[in-house]
């Protein structure tokens, strides 16, 4: 436990390091990318943690997976866990750099939750709240719950606010429950 927890700190901080501030957005995102393809996708993830397969030709997969050029940062990081047969630990690697990001003020990554697709005017006044709030930068992540009536949630780390129909109701209930 303690060797993979060293080489996902090591390799966030090298991830972090080799890619320029300007482009840590969009390098983060293509990790988050690889990593939900991978669970969405059974035989995405069995490919990519193949053994038996070159790593050359897993690359590859990655960048047909994720139709784009990558920034070299992600490409490298990729490769090292493959190498070391470490791809399963792809979803701590994203939430390590996303908590390094945080600690060190350099951004902080908050997903929106919602039923339908949030507009980019209502994603820009959610993010000036933000950034006015912490004082640095936030970038947003949208996902998709069809199963909230209405409103929205936002996610950061150990940061959670409910603004959903649902999250309402049961505040409502629980001070009338109190009363």
């Amino acid at each position: 436990m303690k060797k993979s927890a060293a080489l996902i700190h090591a390799w966030a901080a090298e991830f972090l390091a080799a890619t320029a501030f300007e482009d840590q957005d969009r390098a983060v995102e293509a990790l988050r990318a690889l990593l939900e393809a991978s669970r969405v996708h059974p035989d995405i993830r069995r490919v990519l943690t193949d053994a038996s397969i070159e790593v050359s030709e897993r690359m590859m997969l990655v960048e047909r997976v994720l139709d784009k050029t990558l920034p070299s940062s992600v490409l490298h990081v990729v490769r090292a866990m493959m190498t070391a047969q470490s791809f399963d630990l792809l979803p701590k690697l994203v939430d390590h750099v996303r908590q390094l990001r945080d600690r060190f003020g350099v951004a902080r990554e908050v997903t929106i939750v919602s039923a339908v697709p949030v507009s980019s005017e209502e994603r820009e006044k959610v993010r000036g709240c933000l950034e006015k709030t912490w004082e640095m930068p936030v970038v947003l992540y949208e996902r998709i719950d069809t199963q909230l009536i209405g409103g929205l949630r936002l996610q950061a780390n150990d940061w959670y606010f409910d603004a959903t129909v649902g999250g309402r109701a049961e505040r409502l209930a629980q001070t009338l429950i109190a009363t």
